[in-house]
């Protein structure tokens, strides 16, 4: 498949889904604001096979941080929200990234971008 048909798929396929979703991903939404204070969603910045940097999108699933602390839970950690603990269990923390489909910075189908060690801080918007 060409490079302009793959990106055309990938439009449609994200807009479709996101069109479907949101009977739950508003009320997700709704629930990840109510559950603290901060933003609905954050921006984690991961880097793809070539070392390109890209912010992507997901569901908050922490307590929000003042003044530049780390913002990335792990698993079990208490910053966690229930919403989010929810959210993370379920893969749907993820789920907003089909904007970043929409945008053209990510593919539907694609090898998985990764963190760097000393860059796991998630940035909130």
């Amino acid at each position: 498949m060409k490079p302009d048909q793959q990106r055309l798929l990938d439009v449609i396929a994200a807009s479709l889904l996101l069109l479907a979703s949101a009977p739950v991903f508003l009320p997700l939404a709704a629930l990840v604001k109510i559950s603290s204070p901060g933003p609905i969603f954050c921006r984690r910045r991961l880097f793809s096979r070539g070392g390109r940097a890209l912010r992507i999108w997901q569901f908050r699933a922490t307590i929000a941080v003042q003044n530049g602390g780390p913002s990335m839970a792990i698993a079990g950690e208490r910053r966690l929200t229930p919403i989010g603990r929810f959210l993370r269990r379920s893969g749907l923390e993820a789920w907003p990234q089909l904007f970043n489909v929409l945008g053209g910075d990510l593919r539907l189908a694609g090898p998985r971008l990764q963190a760097l060690d000393e860059d796991k801080r998630v940035l909130s918007i």
